[in-house]
C-alpha cells in the first residue's frame, strides 16, 4: 500500500541514520530517503565523514525529486520508473550518472573533475553496470528489429563484402 501525507501530492521523508556508513544512502520507490552518518574515527576523519554525508543527501536528494508524487495514476508510474530502473541499464546508468554528477557539482562545483567522475560513478559502484552491458542495450534498442506496415526488418552493422 503506498504510503500518503495530506493533500494532492505525496511529501517524501528524508531520514539521517547512525545504522549507515557515512554517504551511504538509499531512496526507496515513494521518494522516501536515507542517508547514513555514521564513521569509524579510524578511518576517516569527521570532515571527511561531512563532506561524504553531505554528497549523500545531494545525490538521494535527486532520486527523491524523480519519484512520482502526485496521487493521480501515482501506483502506475512508481511501477513504470522501477520496472525501467530495474530492466534497463541505459537508464539505470542515466540516473545515477544524472544524480551524482548533480551532487558532486553542489558540493565542489562546475569543474570538469565533477562531471567526468559523476559520469564515471555508476561504473564503479554496486550498480551491476559495464560499458559493454550498455553497449548492448544501446545496440539492442539502435539496432534491432523494425516494424514498417507489420513488416518486420533486422538492422545490422558490419562491413559488408
Amino acid at each position: 500500500v503506498a504510503p500518503r501525507t495530506p493533500g494532492w501530492r505525496y511529501k517524501p521523508n528524508f531520514t539521517i541514520t547512525r545504522a549507515n556508513e557515512a554517504g551511504l544512502g538509499s531512496t526507496d520507490i515513494w521518494g522516501n530517503a536515507k542517508v547514513g552518518r555514521a564513521y569509524d574515527r579510524t578511518q576517516k576523519t569527521a570532515k571527511e565523514a561531512i563532506d561524504d554525508l553531505h554528497k549523500g543527501i545531494f545525490h538521494e536528494r535527486v532520486h527523491q525529486y524523480f519519484s512520482p508524487k502526485f496521487y493521480l495514476l501515482r501506483e502506475p508510474l512508481v511501477f513504470l520508473k522501477q520496472s525501467g530502473y530495474n530492466k534497463s541499464y541505459i537508464l539505470r546508468y542515466v540516473e545515477e550518472a544524472f544524480s551524482e554528477t548533480v551532487a558532486l557539482m553542489r558540493k565542489n562545483g562546475l569543474s570538469p573533475k565533477s562531471i567526468v567522475d559523476g559520469l564515471r560513478f555508476p561504473l564503479n559502484n554496486n550498480y551491476e553496470l559495464s560499458i559493454v552491458l550498455l553497449r548492448h542495450e544501446a545496440t539492442g534498442v539502435l539496432l534491432g528489429p523494425i516494424t514498417v506496415s507489420s513488416m518486420v526488418y533486422n538492422v545490422y552493422c558490419g562491413a559488408i563484402k
